[in-house]
């Protein structure tokens, strides 16, 4: 079929497909590791297809970059401050907040059906050179998370504030790392749980350096 009788809708299904694919084999060989031929395969459509969405493969990836990157449903602080304007303003708000926030999080993180996202973003963090793109969005989820780390403690340390908005993050690519080895070890139902746990212990730790009193659930 030309391209002037394809509709908006086969055009948009057609590049979600290459993007779905491209996702898949990046997160598994990198991008050096991945030919527009290979990604054409896997979405089942003509190689030509690729070059009529994507200029080439580099602008393909940085797709995927942004797709790895995505947080628009992300909770925020802010997000809470509009349900509850007065949350911080006790002990028990700011318990909440943390609570709220690390689950959100992680519930983006174990999503099953954005596995690839992990290991795309682990991928490209441990070259030498990461793309700039990668690392201007990351200082901005720093900065958010530095951010609540001041509206709970202004009198933190910056050096603080670092450590306490990596936690999170930390356990999770940790975790990832070792995802398919304990799977295979232990099964999905044992690493299920212990999902649970690291969201509860990082929810521990970061309430725990903030000096807040802990919780009764979850002392």
């Amino acid at each position: 079929m030309s391209k002037e009788f394809l509709t908006e809708d086969s055009r948009q299904k057609t590049r979600q497909l290459i993007s779905d694919a491209a996702c898949e084999l990046f997160a598994e060989h990198g991008i050096d590791g991945v030919s527009t031929r290979m990604i054409a395969e896997k979405a089942g459509i003509a190689l030509g297809g690729i070059h009529y969405h994507f200029k080439n493969k580099e602008a393909l990836y940085l797709e995927v970059l942004r797709r790895a990157l995505d947080s628009g449903n992300a909770l925020t602080i802010d997000d809470l401050l509009a349900e509850k304007s007065h949350l911080l303003e006790t002990v028990g708000g700011k318990q909440e907040a943390i609570r709220r926030i690390v689950e959100d999080f992680y519930r983006r993180c174990f999503d099953g059906r954005k596995d690839w996202r992990k290991k795309v973003m682990l991928r490209e963090l441990w070259q030498s050179s990461p793309s700039p793109f990668l690392e201007e969005n990351i200082l901005k989820d720093w900065d958010r998370s530095i951010r609540f780390f001041k509206m709970l403690s202004p009198e933190g340390s910056d050096e603080d504030a670092f450590i306490w908005s990596y936690l999170p993050d930390a356990l999770a690519a940790f975790q990832s790392l070792g995802k398919d080895l304990l799977e295979r070890r232990f099964g999905q139902e044992y690493c299920e749980r212990l999902r649970k746990r690291l969201v509860r212990q990082t929810v521990r730790m970061m309430i725990a350096f903030l000096d807040l009193p802990m919780p009764d659930n979850l002392k």
